[in-house]
């Protein structure tokens, strides 16, 4: 429903929500994890996943010394709670789906979606399964570069959308080959809540490269 609404609106709601902390059960994390990647604020949810508060999953291995992810956050909270319990196992999704990005857009897995959401991480590297094949993501950031790699299966295609920032779009330079290596590979530049994004492709199976150097 957030995507009705204006910019200005959609801000708002992503600082209250991050301001928020986990004020939710560790079933509704799931959706304010979602909520707040997809306002833009990926630094305030890996914030919630790297957590050590009560209600927090770190909080549960840590200190509850659980294998797996609990019924609730902590006993207090409900005295009669499992040690394992699926519902809270927001980060096992929230990790492929929305850090390294990676969502199936059409049937069959032909086409991907990836947008990875890092928010201030340097090094971000991990691979998802699909009936397809491996498809794998890599990102650097340092004050000087800015790296995004992405691999996708044979028989395969996909949009790539790199968040920049503020950063020039002039001064970032894509390696791609188009689908069965016809064609230019189109690069848009686009504006949403996290500044300037460029969205790249559709690009074919095999690996796309999205580089900026400072000298």
């Amino acid at each position: 429903m957030a995507d009705t609404l204006d910019d200005e609106v959609r801000a708002r709601l992503a600082d209250t929500l991050a301001a928020g902390g986990i004020r939710v059960s560790v079933y509704g994390a799931q959706f304010l994890l979602d909520a707040l990647f997809r306002l833009g604020r990926a630094d305030a949810a890996l914030a919630l996943l790297t957590s050590t508060a009560t209600n927090s999953w770190l909080h549960m291995l840590d200190t509850l010394k659980a294998t797996i992810v609990t019924e609730a956050w902590d006993p207090a909270l409900k005295s009669n709670m499992t040690l394992s319990h699926a519902w809270a196992s927001a980060p096992a999704n929230a990790i492929p789906r929305h850090v390294l990005g990676v969502r199936v857009s059409a049937p069959g897995a032909a086409e991907f979606l990836i947008r990875p959401r890092t928010g201030a991480l340097t090094e971000v590297a991990g691979t998802v399964p699909s009936v397809r094949g491996p498809v794998k993501v890599a990102v650097h950031r340092s004050p000087d570069a800015h790296t995004t790699g992405v691999t996708v299966p044979p028989n395969s295609r996909a949009v790539l959308e790199v968040e920049i920032g503020d950063a020039d779009p002039a001064e970032y330079r894509v390696t791609a080959k188009a689908p069965g290596g016809l064609g230019r590979v189109e690069v848009t530049p686009l504006t949403d809540l996290t500044g300037t994004v460029l969205r790249i492709g559709p690009v074919g199976s095999g690996t796309t490269k999205v580089e900026r150097t400072r000298s």
